[in-house]
């Protein structure tokens, strides 16, 4: 796993060399929630400050024989322009009151996505193309009970 808050590929490959040196084996290399953007988890999108290249940074991991897999969870930050879209739509969680139910636990004004309702379970299910067109193999959904 890479559960630390700073990192880019230079650390991701001193982890991977590490585990070699080590002679661990390795088949699947996790990014934990810091793959993306501050303050807009869960969009879907590499943070292009520490990961500039995801594509060819997955390239060359896959290169090495690995799989990849990504965090996800269950909420979009406000900062998020899905935050907005799910908003919109109805997508999100609401108050009795009809306004979104918002919450700070990991980041500010945070909505959760209403998995109750079938239309946001297909906006959600759709959003991660980006991420999987482009080299990961697999998510790690956490938070899923929120």
């Amino acid at each position: 796993t890479s559960f630390t808050t700073n990192y880019d590929e230079a650390t991701v490959n001193r982890f991977i060399d590490g585990m070699a040196e080590r002679q661990l084996p390795l088949h699947v290399f996790h990014f934990d929630c810091f793959w993306m953007k501050a303050f807009q988890w869960c969009d879907f999108e590499w943070d292009p400050a520490t990961f500039p290249d995801p594509e060819g940074m997955l390239a060359r991991l896959k290169a090495r024989g690995l799989k990849i897999c990504v965090w996800i969870n269950p909420y979009i930050g406000q900062k998020s322009p899905l935050f907005a879209e799910g908003k919109e739509k109805g997508y999100l969680l609401k108050r009795p009151d009809g306004s979104v139910w918002q919450w700070d636990k990991w980041q500010p004004g945070q909505g959760i996505v209403d998995f109750t309702n079938p239309d946001a379970c297909t906006w959600y299910a759709g959003a991660p193309e980006t991420p999987g067109g482009n080299g990961v193999d697999c998510f790690k959904p956490i938070l899923a009970s929120v």
